[in-house]
């Protein structure tokens, strides 16, 4: 007998983490609030380590400190966090921590993200212009996977 695979719930808003050691955190935000033309929240956690670039529009672009390397991580928003964790264990992820109130996930690639509610955010943030009068505005992230950790496809 075949199971049926669960509809995973709809990802509502995607908040994007700059993971910064705590010796680079502040030359790491001040590039992305000058490049995005946002101001910097009051920091916030146990330890100060989490802050929100703000600017017109809901938030999407945070940072936090966190151990050497450094990177970044993806907060999808959802109205059902846990159905978006069986989703991901069903698809290779695992588990990589819940000790916060919320769960980290590691993606089969290795990559981290966390499955939060969705708060009701909604709106965009607005283009920015630069000194040179172009235009810009963070709204996706690329993952550059190593070639080593890309599934194979194809004959060989």
């Amino acid at each position: 007998m075949r199971m049926s695979v669960p509809t995973p719930p709809a990802i509502r808003w995607l908040h994007a983490f700059l993971d910064y050691p705590a010796d680079r955190f502040d030359a790491g935000t001040a590039f992305w609030l000058a490049v995005t033309g946002t101001r910097l929240s009051a920091r916030r956690g146990a330890h100060g380590e989490f802050a929100t670039l703000l600017g017109d529009g809901d938030a999407h672009l945070k940072a936090q400190v966190v151990g050497p390397p450094g990177g970044m991580h993806l907060d999808p928003a959802t109205d059902d966090p846990q159905a978006l964790v069986w989703t991901a264990l069903r698809l290779g992820g695992s588990i990589a921590d819940t000790g916060q109130g919320f769960t980290v996930l590691r993606s089969p690639g290795g990559l981290l993200l966390c499955a939060v509610p969705y708060q009701g955010d909604s709106a965009r943030t607005p283009v920015v212009t630069g000194p040179a009068g172009a235009v810009s505005r963070v709204d996706q992230v690329c993952l550059d996977i190593a070639p080593s950790r890309r599934p194979r496809s194809g004959p060989g």
